[in-house]
């Protein structure tokens, strides 16, 4: 038996998750860390990134990706590679809500609550789309007035004669 203080930055534990190696994930106010059997202190995780962020909750999928509830959104967290994917309100994810908790469920699905209710995942039908389209700048105004070609000039631009446009 043994025991880790609160000083070794294991504060407020909200959650567990098995890690890879025999040890475990555990989710605190102060960011994500993992404890080794032989541990005298616990690690901060850092594939990651997220030192200093408190996450209410994480969960592993089927695939072994984390999965991790934080005021920000959702991440997924490949811990291998150190890949992570953020799902905030614009994927229709409650964004501020820290409720402590998750669970994966028989069928694969992931839960976390909130307060706007049970948020519920399925790793197996969300696909990240790596296309990442171009920046076309098709026309500029400067205190309400247009400035700049009206219409696309050489090579296809808006603006012929620039190069490059810092903003």
């Amino acid at each position: 038996r043994r025991s880790l203080a609160p000083e070794s930055g294991l504060g407020t534990i909200t959650d567990f998750e098995d890690a890879d190696r025999g040890g475990v994930y555990v989710a605190t106010g102060a960011g994500l860390f993992i404890v080794h059997a032989d541990s005298t202190a616990p690690v901060l995780e850092g594939s990651c990134g997220l030192a200093d962020v408190a996450i209410a909750g994480l969960a592993r999928d089927a695939f072994g990706q984390l999965w991790i509830h934080t005021a920000q959104g959702l991440l997924r967290c490949n811990t291998d590679s150190g890949e992570v994917q953020t799902y905030d309100a614009y994927y229709g994810v409650p964004s501020g809500d820290l409720y402590f908790g998750s669970c994966r469920g028989s069928s694969g699905q992931i839960y976390f609550g909130s307060k706007h209710g049970l948020l519920v995942v399925d790793p197996r039908t969300i696909r990240v789309n790596p296309y990442v389209p171009p920046v076309v700048i098709t026309g500029l105004q400067v205190n309400d007035e247009a400035a700049g070609a009206a219409t696309p000039g050489a090579a296809g631009r808006v603006f012929p004669f620039l190069e490059r446009v810092v903003l």
